[in-house]
């Protein structure tokens, strides 16, 4: 998931800077690299919040499936006991 999150990145990353209406929100005359940087930095916080709340989403879901994989197709006791040594309960 890292390199699709990294593709989303540069590609709002790539809009940000080619972007002159940005620039002149932010109170420059015309487009430039630098203001379109610095838009890209104030938006990117809130949609960079998604993607991880999302990717994280994804991940448990990946995460819970190889769990029940495991549970119908080994020894569900030792999958128990190893799930609670991680988390350090005692058994």
């Amino acid at each position: 998931m890292g390199i699709v999150q990294t593709g989303i990145m540069l590609f709002i990353f790539s809009i940000f800077i080619s972007n002159p209406i940005l620039s002149q929100a932010l109170g420059a005359a015309q487009g430039s690299f630098h203001v379109g940087a610095l838009a890209f930095g104030i938006l990117y916080s809130p949609v960079m919040l998604i993607l991880e709340i999302v990717t994280n989403a994804v991940s448990r879901k990946h995460e819970f499936a190889a769990d029940r994989y495991a549970a119908l197709n080994f020894n569900k006791q030792s999958l128990k006991e190893a799930l609670k040594k991680i988390i350090g309960k005692k058994t």
